[in-house]
């Protein structure tokens, strides 16, 4: 048992993102349209790599592009927006998991998720606790915080998928002091039925590990309960800062 949940967080670990991407350019985000803005690791997106088998350029261990979790919660923030049009970026966070002490957010990057109405923050698989100490990661994610929370719009900062109390109370407890929603999908990341390798036969141990399709939208699902648009009798529907919701 053991043995398998090492190998399991080795194939984590090398599942790094390998650089950033967009569904919808970022430029469409300047466009008057809602942005969701998303930072995160492989599970927000890893590229090809064919040292694991992975050949996507979006959220692993998702089959598609349109099956991973923030295509899947850019759907329904389009169903449930009243009328308004959302665009989604993506940027790669793996950087502040891996070098945490040297991780800073770009003034472009900061720039575009400070103008956006959801910003979700996705990070804290990859910190190598025996390489690097807790309080660095934690002062990282704080400063990244402050830099990527949206003037107007909700930040919302995910739990870890390989569930780790320790790391996951540290998001909680960081991302609420910086005026942030706690989004926590341990729950699902413990469901057989969320799990890559449990929809289709994939070689590679960390990359079955990830979530499936069924895992990727109960990530979008749970995300969008707990920090997307609430109705609004007088207004379109946007996200609402609510730092104190609790989760279903």
């Amino acid at each position: 048992m053991a043995d398998t949940l090492t190998r399991i967080l080795q194939g984590a670990l090398a599942c790094a993102l390998m650089g950033s991407t967009a569904l919808s350019q970022a430029a469409d985000c300047d466009k008057g349209k809602n942005c969701l803005f998303v930072i995160g690791n492989s599970l927000t997106r890893h590229g090809p790599s064919s040292a694991i088998g992975w050949q996507g350029e979006w959220g692993m261990a998702a089959s598609a592009a349109d099956k991973d979790y923030v295509a899947q919660l850019l759907k329904l923030l389009n169903q449930d927006a009243a009328g308004a049009s959302w665009a989604a970026h993506k940027e790669d966070g793996g950087e502040l998991e891996r070098h945490p002490a040297l991780y800073h957010v770009a003034d472009e990057t900061s720039r575009l998720a400070r103008q956006s109405a959801l910003v979700v923050v996705e990070v804290g698989d990859n910190v190598d606790t025996g390489k690097t100490p807790l309080p660095m990661f934690a002062q990282a994610y704080s400063q990244s915080l402050e830099a990527l929370k949206p003037e107007a719009g909700v930040l919302a900062c995910v739990s870890t998928w390989w569930p780790s109390a320790e790391k996951d109370q540290l998001i909680k407890e960081r991302c609420e002091k910086a005026g942030g929603v706690f989004v926590d999908i341990s729950s699902i990341a413990r469901s057989p039925k969320s799990i890559a390798r449990n929809e289709r036969t994939i070689a590679h141990d960390g990359v079955g590990a990830h979530p499936g399709d069924a895992g990727m939208k109960a990530i979008a699902n749970k995300i969008f309960t707990v920090a997307g648009p609430r109705p609004s009798a007088d207004k379109a529907a946007q996200p609402v800062k609510t730092p104190g919701k609790k989760q279903p």
